[in-house]
């Protein structure tokens, strides 16, 4: 399995664009960056990002997979979803 969960870096706050930007999903990173700041997260985000998709409609990039983020609301949010 290859996936990466990017967890906000308060020390290096490039790591997680960098990551992105070299698995090809740094248009995903954002717009997933954009809605933390548009729903007022603060903490416990995270995005993750397969790379390893069996289907080309499985999500690739999203995030609250657990419903854990309150302001997200009950159901994952997907960034890239190819097809």
């Amino acid at each position: 399995m290859t996936s990466f969960i990017l967890f906000k870096n308060s020390t290096d706050v490039s790591i997680n664009k960098t990551i992105c930007t070299k698995t090809g999903e740094a248009e995903a990173y954002k717009a997933a960056a954009r809605l933390f700041k548009e729903r007022k997260v603060a903490c416990h985000e995270y995005i993750i990002i397969r790379k390893d998709i069996a289907h080309i409609y499985h999500p690739r990039v999203y995030t609250n997979m657990f419903s854990c983020i309150p302001a997200l609301g009950g159901a994952p949010w997907i960034f890239d979803l190819k097809g």
